[in-house]
């Protein structure tokens, strides 16, 4: 546990993947503000044994090296890295992210393959796709039915309450002894038997040894976000991972094959 438990913010990566970025969260990780990394590639797991500030949540859909996550790496290769992670460093300061899911049987079946490869229960973030303007296609392509988004928050629709309900219970299905390790992320309503506890919560906040916040600014949460709201983004710049959801790289929309 640090001496002084209360800061200012926490850093964390949302606008850009820090894997192409490594040298900027290396120095936020000296900075000695707390950071949490997300991240969707082969960071360097020994770092994080070494600096007890930060934390890691990688992301694994399933759909890595495919058409709509064509830079990513390939789901086999992220499970056995999280599970390399998780040797690392434990599983107090460490997340698994299926965000975002994709609500078809195809989707389901590429999560549920992710869940059986890890190696012991770990806390893990899910949703379910939202869908934007400019989504039509893609949505078509994935075989997602749109009629199902019927609740609108912010700029985008959700998926009604008995899809995202449906979600979870298979997953758990797969994996009855992740029950009570699985939240939604960023879901204008609460989904029975899931936590709602955010991405960067108090839990993860305690593990890099965050007690409390000087003072609390007001944030740019998304309407559904249960983040704490002194968040500040560590990094920005390009991602080659060229994944066709993502809100923050609307052109990739532009490459959705036929």
């Amino acid at each position: 546990m640090m001496s002084d438990p209360t800061t200012e913010f926490v850093w964390v990566t949302e606008t850009s993947d820090p894997f192409f970025h490594w040298p900027a969260v290396a120095e936020a990780a000296e900075s000695g503000q707390p950071l949490v990394v997300y991240s969707k590639n082969l960071v360097p797991v020994d770092f994080f044994r070494s600096h007890p500030r930060v934390a890691l949540g990688l992301t694994i859909t399933g759909w890595g090296g495919t058409w709509l996550e064509p830079g990513v790496a390939p789901p086999e290769t992220m499970v056995a890295h999280f599970n390399r992670a998780a040797d690392a460093m434990g599983l107090e300061r460490l997340r698994l992210r299926v965000d975002p899911g994709i609500p078809t049987a195809e989707g389901l079946r590429r999560a549920t393959a992710v869940l059986g490869g890890i190696t012991a229960p770990v806390r893990t973030i899910t949703s379910i796709i939202q869908f934007y303007k400019g989504h039509d296609t893609l949505f078509h392509k994935l075989g997602i039915d749109r009629d199902r988004y019927t609740r609108k928050s912010g700029r985008a629709l959700y998926p009604d309450p008995e899809l995202a309900a449906w979600w979870l219970r298979e997953l758990l299905q797969s994996r009855p002894d992740f029950a009570g390790c699985v939240s939604f992320c960023g879901m204008p309503y609460q989904v029975a038997g899931a936590e709602h506890t955010g991405c960067v919560d108090d839990a993860l906040l305690a593990a890099i040894g965050v007690d409390r916040f000087k003072r609390i600014a007001p944030g740019r949460q998304r309407p559904g976000c249960r983040c704490v709201i002194a968040k500040r983004q560590a990094l920005g710049g390009a991602c080659t991972h060229g994944c066709l959801y993502c809100y923050a790289h609307k052109e990739h929309l532009r490459h959705i094959p036929t």
